[in-house]
């Protein structure tokens, strides 16, 4: 997006939904930027600022010419040329002139065109408004050409080609070099046509030049968006694995887990295939926080779900249900097998040196574990291995309950 210049006695916020509004049209999302201009327009009547509501015309402008509507477009350049006058700002002035330029060049009046243009350089050569500079350029590189002096015109398309490049901006570089090729092309058929064959060769040649240039800009442009858009997906990518992850241990969270246990109980039920599900909680931890500190707390939390990924198989998932409570997702594998695994995963955790953390620490784990694929869904095969674990604690902790007492 090519940057517009800063005012420092407009609001900020303001400058920044002109900006948005310039990038929506910029991309084309033309009722978007409508809907942009209207806001700017509103908010900056209520704070009486003008330039923001001449940029706001300037854009209805430029959108009305892409809607074929040139006498509406005319109609918001005056206006921004009107509210321009009646601040005295030169660089406001010379957006709404070159308002008025796109638009008679639009209609063909191409010699109103340039007259504004040429009124329009001097005040933009001297700006840091990068939209102004290049814009301006672009437009006399075109106009200059199309009424007859295509050298002059040249001349311009390689200004605002310079100006796109020392901005970084290869797409508008792109742009001017094509409107430059357009150029050499009208200067060797002129003088073709005056029987100057060496002359018209060497222009076309140029032509070719100009077009490889315009080409390889445009490649430029095209390896920066691929670059922007690798970035964006490795971004997302990030932010999405952030949203499923445990930001303390590191495991899988209660969303991931919600996602992903359905989708494994109805993999297995109709596969036939038992899946397994544990739940560990850790004993007394409410005294690990009020003895220790939960500074503490969060380090045996640390520690458990490290203990737990390290007994993890490949496509076993292990994670945190919130609290002191995990879980541990265990496929294709029957249940005497999955209370061995969580078995070899207590024992660990009853003689890891919890006191290297705090002197006198211990810590130690009740798992229940079942075969959720025997249960009518997910929710009530989770609510069954919690039953379980339930009653791990009931008959003293520390132990890996997988079968319910029978009732009386």
């Amino acid at each position: 997006m090519l940057p517009l210049r800063p005012d420092p006695g407009v609001d900020p916020s303001l400058q920044a939904l002109v900006a948005r509004a310039y990038a929506q049209a910029d991309a084309c999302e033309l009722d978007a930027a409508q809907a942009s201009i209207d806001e700017v327009r509103a908010q900056a009547r209520a704070a009486g600022c003008i330039g923001p509501q001449v940029h706001a015309l300037v854009l209805a402008s430029i959108i009305a010419l892409r809607r074929s509507q040139p006498a509406e477009g005319m109609r918001a350049a005056a206006a921004a040329r009107g509210l321009a006058l009646s601040t005295g700002d030169a660089e406001l002035l010379a957006h709404a002139r070159l308002s008025m330029a796109r638009v008679n060049y639009w209609t063909g009046a191409n010699d109103e065109a340039l007259t504004d243009l040429e009124a329009v350089w001097p005040i933009a050569e001297q700006s840091q408004d990068l939209r102004l500079r290049f814009s301006c350029a672009n437009y006399l590189g075109i106009v200059v050409g199309i009424v007859g002096h295509h050298e002059r015109g040249m001349h311009w398309c390689h200004v605002a080609q310079g100006i796109a490049e020392r901005w970084g901006q290869p797409q508008l570089a792109a742009t001017a070099a094509a409107n430059a090729a357009g150029r050499h092309i009208d200067i060797g058929e002129l003088a073709d046509a005056q029987g100057r064959t060496d002359d018209a060769r060497a222009a076309w040649l140029e032509a070719v030049r100009a077009c490889e240039a315009a080409l390889a800009a445009a490649q430029a442009r095209a390896f920066e968006l691929a670059r922007e858009n690798e970035a964006l997906s490795q971004a997302a990518q990030a932010f999405s694995e952030q949203a499923l992850r445990d930001p303390l241990t590191g495991l899988a969270n209660r969303r991931r887990l919600d996602e992903v246990l359905p989708l494994a109980w109805s993999r297995a039920r109709s596969q036939g295939a038992p899946l397994c599900l544990a739940l560990l909680d850790a004993d007394h931890f409410k005294r690990v926080n009020d003895t220790y500190s939960h500074a503490v707390g969060d380090a045996v939390l640390r520690e458990l779900g490290a203990l737990m990924q390290s007994h993890c198989r490949e496509g076993d998932l292990a994670a945190r249900f919130g609290g002191e409570e995990f879980v541990l997702l265990i496929p294709d594998t029957d249940l005497a097998g999955a209370q061995r695994l969580c078995e070899r995963l207590r024992a660990p955790i009853e003689s890891w040196a919890w006191s290297s953390i705090a002197p006198g620490l211990a810590v130690s784990a009740s798992l229940g574990v079942a075969n959720i694929a025997e249960a009518e869904d997910a929710t009530a095969g989770l609510a069954r291995v919690d039953a379980l674990l339930y009653e791990a604690k009931r008959r003293g902790r520390n132990r890996v309950i997988a079968t319910l007492p029978s009732p009386p």
